[in-house]
C-alpha cells in the first residue's frame, strides 16, 4: 500500500473507475511512463499481490534488483519471448495474484496506443484466468519517456486516473493475434479524456470527509499549537488543505489557525519559565539573538516584525520564557501579530478554495505537493540568510 500513499502524496492520488480484479488475472493497460508501475500497483494492490513484468534489457544491474526487491517488477529477457513471460508469471497467477503486461512493449512517446503483442493473450488462455484492461491517464504528464525526474505540477492539468474495464473471458479456440487486437481498442477507449472530466482525486475524496467541519477545525489548531513549540512548518501551511477543500466553509479553521498559534506560544513560554528546553529545529544562532535583542527593546515590536522577518515564532515564545517577559505583555502581542498573518493569508487561501473549486476537485493534491515544495524552497533560503555573516 506505500505506493498508494506515496503518489497521494506526491500527485493527489489516483482516481479509479471499475472493478478492481480480486484473484488471478492477467492485467494489460497503455504504457506511456514508469509511473504506470506505480499506478497499477497502488491500484490493483489493494486487493491482490500483483507483479509487474517489463523488460529485462533495461532493468538489468542495480536496476534489476530495485525492481525485483522493492518496486514488485519482473524482469523478463525479450529475447527468450513468450517462454520467459509464462516461465515468471505463471507461478504467481496459480498463487492467486495479478499480473500486470504492457503489451505495446514499450512506452508511448505521444500517448497513442500501439500495436500490442499477443503474449497477455496466449498467457491467460494457458493458464485459464481472465484478461482485464485498464486505460491509465496522466502517467505521460507526470513522468513521460525522456524525463529524469517527475513533473509534479503535472496533475494540476491531468490528474492520475485508472478505469478499469470488463474481465474478457477466453476460449481454447480464440485467436490470440485477434484478442490482442479487440483488448487494444478496449484499452484506447479506456484511455479516452472526454469520461474524465471533472473526476475528484483521491486526496480530493479524503480531505472532503477528514478535513470537514470540526476536523478541520482541529486540524489547524494543532498544527497551528505545534508551530508555537516546535514543529517547523508555518501555521497557514497548515490552514492550506482546509481552504482549498472547503472554500468559505474554512473560515472557523483560520480561526482556529490563530488560536492554536497563541496557544503553543503560551504553552511554549511556560515550558520555558520552568526550564524545558523545547527544541527550534530549522533556527540559526542569529535569529535567537535577534529575537532576544528585540524582545528586551519592545515585546509588541518585536512580534510585530517577527510578521515577515522569517524568524519562526517559536523562537520568541522560548526567549521570552528564558528572558522572563511576563505573559500578560506577550500574549496580546502575540495574538495581534499572529492574527493580522494568518487572517488575510487565510483570507485569501480560502477565496482560491472558493474559485477554484470545480478545477480543485482534480488537482487539489498537486496543488498542496507545489505548495509545500514552494515552501521548503522558501525555508531553504531563509535559513541561508540568517546563517550569512552581516
Amino acid at each position: 500500500m506505500w505506493w498508494d500513499q506515496c503518489l497521494r502524496l506526491l500527485a493527489g492520488g489516483v482516481a479509479v473507475s471499475g472493478q478492481t480484479p480480486t484473484g488471478p488475472a492477467v492485467v494489460v493497460a497503455n504504457h506511456c511512463s514508469h509511473a504506470d508501475t506505480a499506478v497499477l500497483s497502488a491500484v490493483l494492490g489493494r486487493r491482490a499481490p500483483v507483479l509487474v513484468v517489463a523488460g529485462g534489457d533495461y532493468w538489468r544491474g542495480w536496476r534489476g534488483w530495485l525492481a525485483r526487491e522493492a518496486v514488485g517488477i519482473l524482469p523478463v529477457a525479450r529475447e527468450r519471448g513468450y517462454a520467459a513471460l509464462q516461465e515468471a508469471a505463471a507461478e504467481h497467477l496459480q498463487a492467486g495474484g495479478v499480473v500486470v503486461i504492457f503489451p505495446e512493449g514499450t512506452r508511448s512517446v505521444d500517448g497513442e496506443v500501439g500495436r500490442f503483442r499477443s503474449g497477455a493473450a496466449r498467457l491467460a488462455a494457458a493458464t485459464g484466468v481472465g484478461l482485464v484492461p485498464v486505460g491509465l491517464r496522466g502517467t505521460r504528464e507526470l513522468f513521460g519517456k525522456g524525463r529524469r525526474l517527475p513533473r509534479l505540477v503535472a496533475p494540476l492539468t491531468v490528474p492520475l486516473t485508472a478505469r478499469i474495464g470488463a474481465t474478457v473471458t477466453l476460449d481454447p479456440v480464440d485467436d490470440p493475434t485477434e484478442v490482442s487486437e479487440h483488448l487494444r481498442q478496449r484499452v484506447r477507449e479506456l484511455s479516452r479524456a472526454d469520461w474524465l472530466e471533472d473526476r475528484p482525486s483521491a486526496t480530493w475524496e479524503w480531505a472532503q470527509t477528514r478535513l470537514a467541519g470540526s476536523r478541520g477545525v482541529a486540524f489547524t489548531f494543532a498544527w497551528a499549537f505545534a508551530e508555537g513549540l516546535a514543529f517547523p512548518a508555518v501555521a497557514e501551511l497548515g490552514v492550506l488543505p482546509v481552504a482549498l477543500a472547503h472554500g468559505r466553509r474554512a473560515v472557523p479553521a483560520v480561526a482556529a489557525a490563530v488560536a492554536g498559534s497563541v496557544s503553543g506560544v503560551a504553552a511554549n513560554w511556560v515550558l520555558a519559565r520552568a526550564g524545558v528546553r523545547v527544541p527550534w529545529p530549522l533556527t540559526t544562532p542569529r535569529m535567537r539573538a535577534a529575537a532576544r535583542t528585540a524582545l528586551r527593546e519592545d515585546v509588541r515590536t518585536a512580534l510585530h516584525g517577527q510578521r515577515w522577518n522569517g524568524i519562526p515564532v517559536k523562537v520568541y515564545a522560548r526567549s521570552a520564557g528564558e528572558l522572563g517577559v511576563p505573559l500578560r505583555r506577550l500574549l496580546p502581542a502575540v495574538a495581534v501579530a499572529r492574527g493580522s498573518r494568518i487572517v488575510p493569508i487565510g483570507v485569501v487561501m480560502i477565496g482560491v478554495g472558493a474559485l477554484t473549486h470545480r478545477r480543485m476537485r482534480v488537482a487539489y493534491g498537486a496543488a498542496l505537493t507545489v505548495s509545500g515544495v514552494g515552501w521548503a524552497v522558501g525555508v531553504e533560503r531563509v535559513v541561508r540568510r540568517w546563517k550569512q555573516d552581516r
